[in-house]
């Protein structure tokens, strides 16, 4: 008995220190694309969403609506909201992601099965996937769909370290370097490639 519960009370902290370190990674993401947008004046144009994101998918599956709460992102400012209006944002931060999964196309608790439940969030809430994510001591990727990696090429020139290919165009996997994107002109990003994506 002590080692059935020596396990659980092992397996609950890990849960715990799991959670921590992803609640951390959303909040530096927050901070990162905050103090980027404004050109390194505010830290706080977005913020957590509610139980990352968990209020919107629980009422969502009763048909309710709750606006701009889906992913784990949402916008605390009005200079934010045009980044979340077109995006919904999901954040992971593992010891693994399991890349491997992008060749073998295997959903799970890995890169390519975050990228499939997001596709199928952003489409419930008429938005663009996007996920940032992180593996233990590996650079912080920018996953993007085409309709933003189409614009990066255009204005910036820049193309993905990888793509994955998809029979459905719409989840074709665009990766970039978290710090590329961080690195691009804010003005240029919002006036040109979000307010072109607002165009159609």
């Amino acid at each position: 008995m002590r080692g059935v519960a020596s396990s659980l009370k092992s397996q609950k902290k890990k849960s715990i220190n799991g959670k921590q370190k992803g609640n951390g990674f959303e909040r530096e993401v927050c901070k990162k694309l905050s103090n980027w947008l404004s050109e390194g004046k505010r830290d706080d144009f977005f913020w957590r969403t509610q139980l990352s994101g968990g209020r919107y998918t629980i009422r969502d599956k009763k048909g309710l609506i709750t606006e701009g709460q889906d992913g784990d992102i949402s916008s605390t400012t009005e200079e934010g909201k045009f980044f979340t209006n077109l995006f919904s944002i999901e954040c992971k931060n593992y010891k693994d992601l399991d890349i491997w999964s992008l060749i073998t196309l295997t959903e799970g608790q890995n890169l390519y099965g975050f990228w499939k439940k997001l596709i199928k969030q952003s489409e419930s809430c008429s938005k663009n996937p996007l996920l940032i994510a992180k593996q233990n001591f590996k650079p912080v990727l920018f996953i993007c769909s085409i309709f933003l990696s189409f614009r990066l090429k255009n204005w910036f020139n820049i193309s993905p370290i990888l793509i994955v290919p998809n029979n459905n165009p719409n989840e074709i996997m665009n990766i970039f370097l978290f710090d590329t994107i961080l690195n691009l002109d804010p003005k240029t990003f919002k006036e040109g490639v979000i307010d072109e994506g607002d165009r159609g």
